[in-house]
């Protein structure tokens, strides 16, 4: 009685229970720095340039991988490295964007509104208010970081950052459920992002800890 009263007490209200119940200008307000994204973006859309180097190294991985799935599994050769994953989501854009540039910086501003937006989603579980979990995404979104990893493409940073989010907000999730089923589920969630995460690139595993 005493845990689900605890659960009950840490878990913010996030979504309204009720129509109506929570302003929608409110949570608009909040999620806003999510459409930074966009304008960060639009000089690259409007000017979208492949690399030199990694770039076509990428382009080239992605068309051997096409019909063949183990060849994801060796495509660093002998580096050292083992990051599967990589090759796979490159792999992935490039089926749907081509080679072409546009789609794949597209893709780039797809991510970074999706992270934004995760982001403050993480920090209202978390127990902040609309104001603070809002200032979490801006800071985030106007961080230098964020325009060096995004401005170029071929870097396994922002597709780790992603399912390491995703993993810290299914644990959210996962320390305020009672149903043992549900539990198992979230569980599973976490260890699959730290997998994926850890397959991108592998400092992920100081996530483990």
């Amino acid at each position: 009685m005493n845990q689900q009263a605890e659960i009950k007490h840490r878990q913010p209200l996030i979504w309204p229970q009720k129509v109506g119940t929570l302003p929608w200008l409110a949570e608009f307000l909040m999620f806003s720095p999510s459409l930074l994204a966009v304008l960060i973006m639009l000089p690259r859309l409007f000017q979208p340039n492949f690399g030199l180097l990694d770039d076509g190294q990428t382009l080239r991985a992605a068309s051997k991988i096409d019909g063949n799935w183990t060849a994801a599994l060796h495509m660093s050769g002998d580096t050292g490295r083992f990051v599967p994953m990589y090759w796979i989501y490159y792999y992935g854009v490039f089926k749907i964007a081509g080679a072409s540039p546009l789609g794949f910086f597209a893709t780039q501003c797809i991510l970074l509104t999706t992270t934004i937006a995760g982001l403050i989603y993480f920090a209202r579980l978390g127990g902040a208010t609309r104001l603070q979990a809002g200032a979490a995404g801006l800071f985030f979104a106007a961080s230098g970081p964020v325009i060096e990893s995004f401005y170029t493409l071929s870097k396994p940073e922002p597709v780790q950052v992603f399912f390491l989010l995703t993993s810290l907000i299914f644990m959210e999730h996962c320390a305020r459920q009672t149903n043992v089923r549900r539990q198992m589920l979230l569980a599973l969630g976490i260890v699959g992002s730290l997998v994926l995460a850890n397959a991108m690139k592998e400092t992920s595993l100081m996530m483990i800890p």
